[in-house]
């Protein structure tokens, strides 16, 4: 799959935990806010776990990893930073509401990032 697709399946990811979130919580909401530079990681990281699951989707023609494999991977990638995952998604949601132009950027640091992962795996 290309990366615009498992790029896609992550905002789905994200934007599927806020559904249910009141729109206004976040206003004036700074305190605990991962910063930029570690979202990037963590972002890029959790792009690897969609990926991982949306590959086990097309080689087990349909069958998807089980929910509560996938959600123990996003937990290890949180746990491995010291993260919850409502702070990650608090964190998201914070960038996403508030600063639309900084979500840009830091996408653009995401695929920079997934993109030196990738040139370092196969060198």
């Amino acid at each position: 799959m290309s990366r615009l697709t498992n790029l896609g399946f992550c905002l789905l990811f994200c934007f599927a935990f806020q559904a249910c979130e009141d729109p206004t919580r976040l206003k004036n909401y700074h305190a605990g806010i991962i910063p930029m530079d570690s979202m990037q990681f963590l972002l890029a990281e959790v792009h690897i776990v969609e990926s991982y699951r949306n590959r086990s989707y097309q080689q087990l023609g349909g069958d998807t990893v089980s929910f509560s494999r996938t959600k123990a991977m996003y937990e290890a990638v949180m746990a491995k930073h010291g993260l919850s995952v409502d702070r990650f998604l608090d964190s998201y949601a914070y960038y996403q509401q508030q600063h639309p132009v900084i979500l840009d950027s830091l996408y653009e640091g995401v695929n920079q990032k997934l993109n030196e992962m990738l040139t370092d795996t196969y060198q």
